[in-house]
Formats: structure tokens, sequence, C-alpha cells
């Protein structure tokens, strides 16, 4: 009886341990393929707030900036606030704010008070980029270089500092 209670335990105890590492490489696995998906800046169109059609095919170098955000974020505010009074453009990097949830075009003239060339304000109401880029949660930063390949993703709030010099390392 005892010799069969052993086997059982050693069995279950190898099934546990299995079924975890098996989980672990799916994890890893499915990881990597999103992170090459978004490896080299995707092609992908969506409406911007003012009702334009955006799309990616329009940007043939970078540096270019992605921040997904939603107007009741603090954090969210804060970052787009940081990156909008740093004159980024000056720098010639592109920048892409994208937002799942419909925003009021006064919200958006209070995160935005100067709209032009390198700002787009993307609203991804099928949630479409967000499976794309696997937002998990927000703000997210994703950083492209001047050749459009993936540099850097943060999650959550960073400083501006932190985003030039990713933007400026070649």
């Amino acid at each position: 009886m005892k010799t069969k209670i052993k086997r059982i335990s050693v069995f279950v105890f190898v099934f546990v341990v299995f079924t975890f590492i098996v989980l672990i490489l799916y994890n890893l696995r499915s990881q990597r393929l999103k992170e090459t998906r978004i490896s080299v800046f995707p092609v992908f169109s969506a409406y911007t707030i003012n009702g334009t059609i955006f799309t990616t095919n329009d940007i043939d170098e970078g540096p270019v900036i992605i921040v997904f955000f939603d107007c009741d974020c603090e954090y969210c505010y804060s970052e787009i606030n940081n990156i909008q009074k740093s004159g980024i453009e000056f720098f010639g990097i592109r920048k892409l704010f994208i937002t799942n949830k419909f925003i009021q075009y006064d919200e958006v003239r209070e995160l935005f008070p100067e709209h032009n060339d390198y700002l787009n304000i993307i609203l991804d109401d099928t949630g479409e980029l967000t499976k794309l880029f696997d937002i998990g949660s927000i703000p997210t930063t994703i950083i492209y270089d001047k050749d459009l390949e993936l540099k850097k993703r943060f999650i959550g709030s960073i400083k501006i500092e932190t985003i030039l010099q990713y933007c400026n390392d070649n």
C-alpha cells in the first residue's frame, strides 16, 4: 500500500513539474513572438481623434515614440505633459499618442494645446493597436530608432531624458 502511494505521489510530482516547465516555455515563446511582431515599426492605419485616417506608411524614418494613454490617468497626463513641454519634436522625433477611449475634443485641447506634423493622436476604439503592441497597462511608451527598429518599451511613467537617450542612441 505504501509503495502504491509513493508511486502516485512521484507521478503527481513529476506531472506538476513537467506542466510547470511547459507553461514557462510557452510563455517565453509567446513573449518572443510578441516582441518579434513589433521589432520593426508595424504597418497599421487608424482614425485620429479628428476623424481622419492615419497610416504608418507616411512614416519612413524615425525616431518615433508611441505613448498609449487614457485622459483619466494622472500618470499618463504627467507623461504627456512632460513630453509636450520638452520640445522633443525639435529633435525630429515623431510622436504617436494612442488611446482606446473616445475622448472629448476639449480634453484633447487641454492635453495637446499645440498640434503639429510631429504629433498624431490616434483613437484605438477597436483595440487592434492595443493587441498589436500587447498593451497591458498605461502609460506604455514604445521607442523606435531612426531605422524604425524597436529600441525600448517602457511600462509606466518615464523621464523625458530617458526617452531622448533612447531616441538619440545609435
